[in-house]
């Protein structure tokens, strides 16, 4: 009897760990991008809403790749994916004080600063990190990324708001880096 009862007792226990892989699985793939293993749209979008929620003030910063769109037509998508994947990387090396990257389609990322004081600091040293010596290259085609910010409450009380108005940011620095050599960042840097 006692036999039987514990095999059943360790049969039991990896049937609970057989569902509990097969949950972390289904979790990954409903709030990881696939390809680069940061979180998703999804999950950006529920973290910013939890956070709008608890009331405390915090920072979003958008990308958008420049000349994306030139490696894909140029090199392939296998090379596109590369470059996806080498900025997920930098997102991740570079983010600090809990910043998570994310992925929301595409070409285009963020990051979720909880410091809103650090997303000034973070746009420059991401900055820095993708322009040291191009270091996301594929060929003789240098990726750059456009950046724009918003914080919480000041740009929006809601995700829409927010994510609206890093977006407008983004697309008058890419505006402006068409214009001009010299590298701006649209957003408050703190």
């Amino acid at each position: 009897m006692k036999k039987l009862m514990k095999s059943l007792l360790d049969l039991r226990g990896q049937q609970r760990a057989r569902r509990f892989r097969e949950w972390e699985r289904l979790r990954r793939l409903a709030y990881e991008d696939e390809l680069t293993g940061v979180g998703n749209l999804r999950a950006f979008r529920e973290e910013a809403v939890s956070r709008i929620k608890s009331g405390k003030p915090f920072g979003i910063l958008y990308l958008d790749l420049d000349r994306f769109k030139k490696v894909n037509d140029t090199f392939g998508h296998l090379a596109g994916d590369r470059v996806l994947r080498e900025v997920a990387a930098v997102l991740e090396n570079e983010a600090f004080s809990d910043a998570r990257a994310y992925r929301l389609g595409g070409d285009e990322f963020a990051l979720i600063v909880p410091a809103v004081e650090e997303t000034g600091i973070a746009a420059v040293t991401l900055r820095r990190e993708l322009d040291i010596a191009k270091r996301v290259r594929i060929g003789s085609v240098a990726v750059g990324a456009s950046m724009g910010s918003a914080r919480f409450p000041q740009d929006g009380r809601t995700y829409v708001e927010l994510l609206n108005a890093a977006d407008r940011r983004m697309y008058t620095e890419k505006a402006r880096r068409k214009e001009e050599p010299s590298y701006s960042f649209a957003g408050d840097t703190c």
